[in-house]
């Protein structure tokens, strides 16, 4: 087993992973009982560890090491001697036992467990009054208050939440977030990650970010590690901002030799359905999210980064504002439109003449070139024999195909190569579409067209093209830039629409390296194979 952290992303390839296994913490709790300890369900323990075992054994399938959080405490308690007690300590502090004779009875209780990992075991799945052993005659007051007390009644409350391990503790960097949770409750995972970063041989020493002593709520959920250098954290219903700006105080001036510089602070709608910021947003490859629209009608962002003197966080909204644009871009801005689409680029006005590094190079516009559809079906089963990546075809229907009347965007399908009617040996046929402005999406047009088998009735051709790419330069974008929507009719910036923010997100995908060739220059492409080697 490696030792250390040290995690800069989302979505690169997965090495370790800490789960827990479920054990009687998940069952031990009745329906009544479950806001108590917050779970919402019941179940049943068999099932839940065979799920949870298969789960594991495909992650290890997958390369991945499967460590258990259950057993990483043990190890930790047992190479320390006075670890356990403190660990004791910190847990019942946490348990909300208020009477000092149930409290020694549980301490008591697991004080006997001489094996560590049955005694985290049992922490976690708490006890009931018949569980421990309290004196038969009440002598005290604090006994006689509850001689009503059930043999059944819960005294140290079970942690069925400890499988959803992501929110007590966040990864980042070299370093980890043990988080104050915003449930009560919850507050009695902690301590057990906290001894595994104390205590373990191979943890112990991990700088700790953000401790669960703060007063202020954060939950993992709402960490999103960007890259190496940057941060992204949801402010909702679980993590507050005075936690965040706590956290970027640590990363910035912390002793602990944080790489990041740069956090972004995202206010999303406050509730539980929307809960935290990876419920609503997650990262899926370097420069592409999955993202829930509902939260673009509260959406604020806030970008945090280190302050002039000591200790201090400078905190910017980004905002759609000329001085937040300025910022962005880092002086005068530029607004440049050498597309079809009503996109513009903001980029420094003066980003050349102040030697700022190239950053992309802009081309002229695809040419659209003609051509039947059956020339277009030779071409995609050409180019799909022959290569990994996929072609993409417009294929545009006449009028009186349809009942009424349709613009030609609505009558345009894009169609890619990657169909099973242009691949070999797929032992099916069908080509699957969807229309230009998006209003018909993934429909399956070999049964509506009267060129495959849709019939003397289907949708006929009204034409088909192919963008041909141009790799004409016709400018270089130097320094920081965005792109941002511009219809003709708007007097501001702003968001582009899913379509087009797709399109140009592909556009400048990638990073490029200019290179002179005697009197030109020549830009080349590159993928980057890190998401902190991104520009």
């Amino acid at each position: 087993m490696s030792k250390g952290l040290n995690v800069h992303s989302e979505i690169g390839k997965l090495k370790k992973v800490v789960l827990h296994r479920p054990g009687r913490d998940l069952v031990n709790v009745k329906a009544e009982e479950f806001e108590d300890v917050w779970i919402h369900d019941c179940f049943y323990l068999d099932v839940a560890q065979k799920e949870h075992d298969a789960f594991a054994d495909l992650l290890r399938s997958e390369g991945v090491e499967v460590l258990y959080m259950e057993k990483l405490v043990a190890e930790a308690l047992d190479a320390c001697p006075s670890a356990r007690a403190e660990f004791t300590d910190t847990f019942m502090a946490e348990s909300g036992i208020v009477n000092p004779m149930l409290e020694q009875a549980v301490r008591e209780k697991l004080d006997a467990i001489s094996d560590s990992y049955q005694f985290v075991l049992e922490a976690m799945g708490g006890y009931r009054y018949r569980d421990l052993e309290l004196p038969r005659v009440s002598t005290t007051l604090s006994m006689m208050d509850n001689e009503d007390a059930k043999p059944d009644d819960l005294v140290l409350k079970p942690l069925p939440s400890s499988y959803f391990s992501r929110d007590p503790l966040a990864s980042v960097g070299k370093g980890v977030l043990l988080h104050h949770m915003y449930w009560k409750q919850r507050d009695r995972e902690v301590p057990f990650y906290e001894a595994i970063f104390k205590y373990h041989p191979d943890y112990a020493g991990t700088p700790i970010w953000y401790d669960h002593k703060n007063p202020w709520h954060i939950e993992g959920g709402d960490v999103l590690n960007i890259n190496a250098h940057t941060l992204a954290i949801g402010i909702s219903q679980r993590t507050e901002a005075a936690a965040i700006e706590e956290l970027a105080k640590n990363l910035f001036w912390g002793s602990g030799n944080s790489e990041i510089d740069t956090v972004y602070a995202i206010k999303i709608p406050n509730g539980y359905a929307y809960m935290h910021l990876d419920t609503v947003c997650t990262m899926v490859d370097f420069d592409k999210f999955t993202v829930y629209p509902g939260i673009f009608e509260t959406l604020r962002v806030y970008r945090l980064t280190r302050g002039d003197s000591e200790g201090m966080v400078a905190v910017q909204e980004i905002d759609d504002t000329l001085e937040a644009m300025q910022q962005v871009v880092g002086g005068d801005i530029e607004e440049y439109m050498p597309f079809d689409d009503e996109v513009a680029i903001i980029c420094n006005e003066e980003g050349k003449v102040n030697g700022l590094p190239p950053n992309r190079a802009v081309y002229a516009e695809p040419e659209a070139v003609e051509m039947s559809y059956q020339e277009m079906k030779k071409r995609f089963r050409e180019f799909e024999n022959n290569h990994k990546e996929h072609l993409t075809g417009y294929v545009v229907f006449t009028e009186d195909s349809f009942d009424k009347p349709y613009s030609e965007k609505s009558r345009t399908y894009v169609i890619s190569s990657d169909n099973k009617a242009f691949q070999s040996g797929m032992g099916g046929y069908s080509v699957y579409a969807s229309c230009l402005d998006g209003s018909d999406p993934c429909v399956r047009l070999d049964g509506y067209m009267f060129d495959e088998h849709g019939g003397e009735n289907g949708w006929k051709i009204e034409k088909c093209y192919m963008l041909e790419p141009s790799r004409e330069m016709v400018e270089i974008i130097c320094g920081k830039f965005f792109i941002a929507h511009a219809p003709i009719e708007a007097e501001n910036f702003q968001s582009l629409p899913p379509e087009l923010a797709k399109k140009y997100t592909e556009k400048f995908k990638f990073p490029e390296r200019f290179i002179r060739a005697g009197e030109d220059i020549v830009a080349v492409p590159f993928k980057p194979d890190r998401a902190d080697k991104e520009r």
